[in-house]
């Protein structure tokens, strides 16, 4: 199944299953998909009908889409990165390369990976407030087409320009932590893979099979006013 509407989705589409046929992957069904919106409806109809292996093309939302229809069910999802960043794709280390990430498909191995939880929602990825929630909604099929990876810092500046600071408070359910207050907020993340927005880091261990979510608080940063900048006697 492959998002047609993902930034490179109508081209690679045909060229990838003539790559996975060859490669010896028994395809019984192939859709390309026009309609994102369609993906969980097409992917669970899939696995109700017996399929063991589902093959998606497309990019990070597209995979957040399906997560809920493939957690816990024993399927295996093998992914074709044909996004705008494919950071679940850098975490699991599966080449952005269409013929070498058809390769990692046909011979590569199965892993397990951990799930976030956001109200009755899983994602594989990370969850956040703010900047990031904001960049999300500026962003279109129509900006990722034209400006490629440099869909996300004018998707930035676009939420840059509507933000507004806010607080958080941060409680631990397992008590391993004190209770965090956060104020002067520009974004909250809990981050379950290694890699977001394009290639940022959510830790420098963070691994998404070491059942543990990482917190990232970004705060807005005012500057210092010349006065402010010099010394106390100025």
């Amino acid at each position: 199944m492959v998002n047609a509407r993902a930034r490179t989705g109508a081209k690679a589409y045909v060229r990838a299953v003539e790559n996975l046929r060859s490669l010896g992957v028994p395809l019984h069904s192939t859709f390309p998909l026009h309609d994102p919106a369609r993906l969980p409806e097409t992917v669970n109809s899939a696995v109700d009908a017996g399929h063991d292996l589902i093959i998606l093309g497309g990019g990070d939302g597209s995979v957040s889409s399906v997560v809920d229809v493939l957690a816990h069910r024993g399927v295996p999802l093998g992914l074709l990165p044909l996004g705008t960043a494919n950071d679940f794709a850098r975490t699991l280390h599966i080449p952005t390369d269409l013929d070498h990430a058809c390769r990692t498909i046909a011979h590569g191995k199965v892993v397990d990976i951990d799930l976030g939880l956001c109200g009755n929602n899983y994602y594989v990825n990370r969850a956040s407030v703010g900047l990031g929630a904001g960049v999300a909604e500026a962003m279109s099929p129509t900006l990722k087409r034209w400006t490629g990876v440099l869909a996300y810092p004018v998707a930035t500046v676009k939420a840059l320009l509507r933000h507004r600071p806010f607080s958080a408070h941060l409680t631990f359910p397992d008590g391993d932590h004190e209770p965090q207050e956060h104020h002067g907020l520009l974004q909250l993340s809990i981050a379950n893979g290694r890699y977001f927005g394009g290639g940022q880091l959510a830790a420098h261990d963070a691994g998404i099979d070491d059942a543990t979510l990482d917190i990232n608080a970004l705060h807005v940063v005012v500057p210092r006013t010349w006065k402010d900048a010099s010394s106390p006697d100025f």
